[in-house]
């Protein structure tokens, strides 16, 4: 997720994402990071990797309120729409693209990103 904050609250943005990195490993990700861009110090990337498309589906199912609560406040921070983009392990040897292999709700194509 791509957030692009005001730069005079980075330190309390920082300090509420990390909270919020509690919701997404108890969620099921198994990594996580929050990562600034060196030449535009006002945009950050949160990245978590889950095991599976099935788990990460899972995840929207377990967020309770206070989940709900926590995220809010720190998408409050964002000066810009949040951009989100989902990305799947790419085999070695698809016959076919990783895309086509599997069914995913139409949204996931709607999703915008801040690498293309």
């Amino acid at each position: 997720m791509k957030y692009t904050i005001d730069p005079s609250k980075a330190a309390e943005f920082l300090h509420l994402i990390h909270k919020y990195q509690r919701v997404r490993r108890r969620d099921g990700a198994t990594s996580w990071g929050i990562f600034v861009d060196t030449k535009a110090p006002n945009i950050y990337l949160e990245s978590f990797k889950v095991d599976s498309w099935a788990e990460h589906e899972r995840q929207h199912d377990r967020f309770t309120v206070a989940d709900r609560d926590i995220e809010e406040r720190v998408l409050g921070y964002a000066i810009k729409p949040v951009e989100v983009k989902h990305f799947i392990y790419a085999r070695e040897r698809a016959s076919r693209s990783p895309l086509q292999a599997r069914q995913f709700p139409p949204s996931i194509n709607e999703v915008t990103s801040p690498f293309v």
